[in-house]
């Protein structure tokens, strides 16, 4: 039994969601189906969190605990970190949230040169890997944005950046941080954590949120302003997203991973009208 049934109920959720999207989608209700995918997808990143927290209380209680990024190689940290935030990221963020969230020391060249050498082995065996770490990509051309990575098994709207992309990103990479702090003080994650690290992350990244007050750093607040502007943000967000990722389905398989030339990018808006 897990102490408080946290996975069992984020579990639960993530069932039902499953069957509600599968009902929109045999009634071929694809506007609902779209709104129920996004929060599907929200429901299962809050059931890793809640499954990776009872995990960490077990491994507490026997002793055993193991990193949450055992991975060996940069490019496997990067790929479990960038799963785990849910977010287009820049490397040096990926390095300081390595550092800060699990202790691990990523190399900096290792992590900015990942772009372009998944790139090119790609185009030496497309298919050959079982995920990429690609660039984040402008909603409107669809080009490679300078200094974000993705993960290729992403819904492709959500490796893309439209006009409110940067301000939910932020916001949930706030939140993120202040969950994560709420875990470190209650001794329900990996001990590797840089308590430290994080609330300094957090009080820069809590900075810009209205309602959080300077004088304090009170993960729990944080949460709930973050939340509240998210709210407000959140849905335009993910229909902007949805919108362009619809268009750039007949975009080739190295551009939609890659990112498309700015000449092809205005190629195909002429071809389908801009729409």
């Amino acid at each position: 039994m897990v102490a408080d049934g946290v996975p069992r109920e984020a579990m639960a959720r993530v069932a039902e969601l499953q069957a509600a999207l599968a009902e929109a989608l045999e009634a071929g209700d694809l506007a609902a189906w779209e709104e129920l995918a996004r929060e599907l997808r929200l429901a299962e990143r809050d059931r890793d969190r809640a499954i990776e927290r009872a995990v960490a209380r077990v491994h507490k209680e026997r002793g055993t605990y193991r990193s949450a990024l055992p991975a060996p190689t940069s490019r496997e940290q990067t790929h479990a970190l960038l799963n785990a935030v849910g977010v287009p990221l820049s490397p040096q963020l990926i390095i300081s949230l390595a550092g800060a969230l699990y202790g691990e020391e990523l190399p900096y060249k290792a992590v900015t040169s990942l772009r372009h050498d998944e790139r090119r082995a790609h185009l030496k065996a497309p298919g050959a890997r079982s995920y990429y770490i690609c660039p984040a990509l402008q909603h409107d051309t669809f080009a490679p944005v300078r200094g974000l990575l993705t993960v290729s098994s992403w819904d492709l709207a959500d490796r893309l950046i439209g006009p409110l992309t940067p301000r939910t990103t932020h916001l949930r990479l706030t939140i993120h941080l202040a969950e994560s702090l709420d875990r470190v003080r209650d001794g329900e994650t990996d001990p590797s954590a840089n308590a430290v690290a994080i609330e300094r992350l957090l009080w820069r990244f809590s900075a810009t949120v209205p309602g959080v007050r300077r004088s304090e750093l009170d993960a729990g607040r944080i949460r709930e302003a973050a939340d509240r502007e998210l709210a407000v943000l959140a849905d335009q967000d993910a229909a902007d997203r949805a919108t362009a990722a619809r268009r750039a389905v007949d975009l080739p398989e190295v551009q939609r991973l890659f990112g498309a030339s700015l000449k092809a990018a205005k190629t195909d808006k002429t071809t389908t009208g801009g729409a």
